[in-house]
């Protein structure tokens, strides 16, 4: 897989030496996040529970019992304000994290970068117009080929988010499909 380009994500360039170490980062800030947003929305639902039962709602550092029914308190106003702001945070953040994962999920699958599937959709589109047959991506190796080729033959450390080059000294040369058909895969 060649070069992308994510320096506001990680502060380098995305390569093949490093592509299994940022796909990993966005799947775990994914489940993360998506951790954080579903905590944050059942603690709502169960003060919104609570509030209805008129029980106690525990708030704050050290967990003080609020009575619901003595009326809204100074505490519990800052805690549902505290909770407000961290769900508008959260929510938002994990769509557009978990939309990144869903991208580079397809990009992985098809072995390309976002310039060569931006240059792909240009190439299909003229072929469409000139009336040609749209060329194949000579990179792809069919998903599980793919997916090898990002994480490497070993499935104990495909959770590891560790760089190596996996033989592609330079970033100059990759497998392509004609390579894994003499190849043998």
């Amino acid at each position: 897989m060649p070069p992308v380009s994510a320096g506001p994500w990680v502060n380098n360039c995305i390569g093949h030496a490093n592509y299994r170490s940022f796909f990993l980062l966005l799947v775990y800030c994914s489940m993360a996040l998506l951790h954080t947003s579903w905590l944050l929305i059942s603690h709502v639902v169960h003060i919104v529970r609570s509030a209805r039962m008129a029980s106690v709602v525990r708030v704050g550092p050290k967990a003080t019992p609020v009575a619901l029914e003595a009326g809204t308190s100074q505490h519990l106003l800052l805690h549902i304000g505290l909770q407000a702001l961290a769900i508008a945070v959260a929510l938002p953040t994990s769509i557009a994290v978990v939309s990144l994962l869903t991208w580079h999920v397809r990009m992985v699958a098809t072995n390309k970068t976002t310039i060569e599937h931006a240059e792909g959709v240009t190439a299909q589109i003229k072929a469409v117009i000139y009336g040609q047959e749209p060329l194949l991506n000579p990179y792809d190796l069919g998903c599980w080929g793919n997916f090898y080729d990002v994480f490497g033959h070993y499935p104990n450390m495909w959770c590891i988010p560790t760089c190596d080059s996996k033989g592609t000294p330079g970033g100059l040369s990759y497998t392509t499909v004609f390579d894994s058909r003499a190849l043998g895969f």
